[in-house]
């Protein structure tokens, strides 16, 4: 797909899940409280925050936080490795680029 400037644009499916569930804390000394009355880490803390919220199981939250983390680290990778000149791809940046004088 292209934008009215030519540039192309990627698509991406959707990243997140509705909220189903209820809030079990919000805040980091929440985080902190519930993990010490569960004696859990604070990552199994988070853990289970993701699956009260998304009404997701365990297995299911951490297949979708690694989902998640694979589309970060490509975008990442794309970043780094993909140079794209947007003066010469959208015409509305071309007033503000700067130019070596010939």
């Amino acid at each position: 797909i292209e934008n009215r400037y030519g540039a192309e644009i990627l698509m991406a499916d959707t990243v997140f899940y509705p909220c189903s569930g209820g809030v079990l804390c919000n805040s980091a000394s929440g985080f902190a409280a519930l993990a010490r009355a569960d004696d859990m880490s604070l990552g199994e803390a988070a853990l289970a925050y993701e699956q009260e919220i998304l009404g997701l199981s365990r297995e299911q939250v951490l297949s979708e936080m690694d989902r998640r983390y694979s589309v970060m680290r490509e975008s990442a990778e794309q970043g780094f490795t993909q140079v794209i000149d947007l003066t010469s791809r959208i015409p509305v940046y071309k007033e503000f680029a700067q130019y070596p004088q010939e």
